[in-house]
């Protein structure tokens, strides 16, 4: 089988990207757990993904998330 080439963008990345201080080229933002990004959020919308099913929904989506779409 042939072997590609090692993709020398991706090997710099995988020898620097966390051990950087400054990370300049990124292309997405720093990462958060739940718990810090749901601390920045009010009680009713805390308390509303502290209750979040995340089973399926109806096939048009949920009812709550095509409300608030259609009142924008």
């Amino acid at each position: 089988m042939t072997r590609l080439p090692d993709f020398r963008l991706e090997t710099y990345f995988s020898q620097w990207e966390f051990t950087a201080r400054y990370h300049l080229t990124a292309s997405d933002v720093q990462t958060m757990t739940l718990g810090e990004l749901l601390a920045l959020a009010e009680e009713e919308d805390r308390t509303a993904f502290e209750n979040l099913s995340l089973g399926y929904t109806e096939t048009y989506g949920d009812p709550a998330l095509r409300e608030a779409i259609a009142g924008m």
